[in-house]
């Protein structure tokens, strides 16, 4: 029952990002229960299973057309184990252990310098064991920079400021899976911005601004459905603002401002209905701006001086 509810939620986002062009092939469900997965696949009648509505059979003809692919996911990587579940020490410290060995991966790939080599002391393995109680000990919550929930999972990795020098293609961001906030600003990182960038699916505030990144923003960003604060200013940013932006319905505050987009403004901005604060001045955007905006009625702030902007100003934005 359960597996068919997620499979409806799961085929209406599939539907949406099919028609973005973000995604085509079959939906990969997780479930813990081998049980439901054999049941799914196996049309045949069970004595067992005649208590069961009809309408939880949906999910067997949605595997058998291929739109929907079910996988066993086991304990040790089922981290929502954790909140329902007694679970022997070894299992609840494998996601966190993922985080450990992610973090000391982009921190080696990094750059370093005096600075950040003091800086990011505390960000190593203090053994090489794999035992649970190296796996305890080895917690990154003490780290510098790093923040975690009651299971000890990252919640937040705050470097602001901190001399980083380095690219974010190391950065193993589905090792996060309960992230909410990412602040990197004010550093020195370059390269593009990472496609599984998009993998960070809890993530809330995404700070990467005064950086040296480039290339185009990647369209998986859009994915973050979940995100109140984007801040891609003052970098190199080129190509096109991603016209699926409009899918970061709960996004309040977008700082995209020093850039090199020479593009224009897409049209889906103005399903931002929670936007308060959008800046996009000095970023070489082009064209005229879309009456969209005017349907931003949160919001506050609007900079877009020193673009390439043509036209008049949408009535909708004009002070009444």
């Amino acid at each position: 029952m359960a597996i068919t509810d997620a499979a409806k939620e799961a085929i209406w986002i599939k539907g949406l990002l099919s028609e973005l062009n973000m995604l085509h092939k079959a939906v990969i469900l997780y479930s813990d229960s081998q049980s439901a997965i054999h049941l799914s696949k196996n049309p045949v009648f069970h004595e067992r299973s005649k208590h069961i509505q009809i309408k939880y059979h949906f999910i067997r003809d949605m595997v058998e057309r291929k739109e929907v692919k079910l996988e066993k996911v086991p304990t040790e990587l089922n981290p929502i184990d954790m909140g329902t579940k007694v679970l022997p020490l070894s299992s609840t410290c494998f996601a966190i252990s993922g985080e450990v060995e992610a973090l000391v991966k982009w921190k080696d790939s990094l750059d370093m310098n005096p600075t950040t080599h003091s800086l990011l002391r505390s960000w190593n393995l203090s053994s090489t064991s794999s035992t649970s109680h190296d796996l305890y000990n080895n917690t990154p919550c003490t780290w510098v920079g790093i923040a975690c929930n009651g299971f000890g999972s990252v919640i937040n990795i705050t470097l602001y400021s901190s001399n980083l020098k380095g690219t974010l293609h190391n950065f193993n961001f589905s090792s996060f899976p309960s992230l909410l906030e990412l602040s990197l600003y004010n550093n020195s990182l370059y390269g593009s911005i990472p496609m599984h960038i998009g993998n960070l699916s809890t993530l809330t505030s995404l700070d990467i601004g005064i950086n040296h990144l480039s290339g185009n923003i990647p369209s998986p960003i859009c994915l973050l459905t979940s995100l109140g604060f984007l801040d891609l200013a003052s970098n190199y940013l080129n190509g096109s603002i991603p016209p699926q932006i409009g899918l970061l319905v709960f996004l309040e505050v977008m700082y995209v401002y020093s850039n090199k987009f020479s593009s224009r403004i897409p049209v889906s901005i103005g399903n931002l209905s929670k936007l308060t604060d959008l800046e996009l001045s000095e970023s070489k955007v082009v064209g005229s701006i879309p009456n969209e905006i005017g349907q931003l009625k949160s919001l506050t702030t609007l900079y877009l001086y020193d673009n390439q902007l043509t036209g008049s100003i949408p009535w909708e934005t004009s002070p009444s």
